[in-house]
């Protein structure tokens, strides 16, 4: 790792406005993308910051699901929740932690 991290920052604040005029929130693009931030964040402890992010890409990666797999989860929606579980986790909050990882 490099520890570029703002300039891996700046780059998620340029292309997620862009994901979002594209696709809107609920494209599969705007998940993957909202999920690596959160995971930066992750990285930097910044977790309150990474949390609602990776809600977020949760959020949107459910209606695309929706749509493209009739509902069913993916192997993205399984990993999101896994690294939403780790958040928690990291923040100390182990109740959320457990409920999260089982979603």
């Amino acid at each position: 790792m490099l520890g570029q991290y703002n300039e891996a920052e700046q780059l998620f604040d340029q292309a997620l406005p862009i994901l979002l005029s594209a696709v809107g929130e609920s494209g599969m693009q705007y998940a993957i993308v909202s999920n690596n931030k959160a995971m930066l964040y992750q990285a930097m402890g910044r977790y309150d910051e990474a949390i609602p992010l990776l809600k977020n890409a949760i959020t949107a990666l459910e209606v695309s699901n929706k749509r493209t797999l009739k509902g069913k989860k993916s192997f993205d929606s399984r990993k999101f929740n896994s690294n939403l579980a780790l958040l928690y986790q990291l923040s100390g909050d182990l109740a959320q932690s457990e409920t999260a990882f089982w979603q």
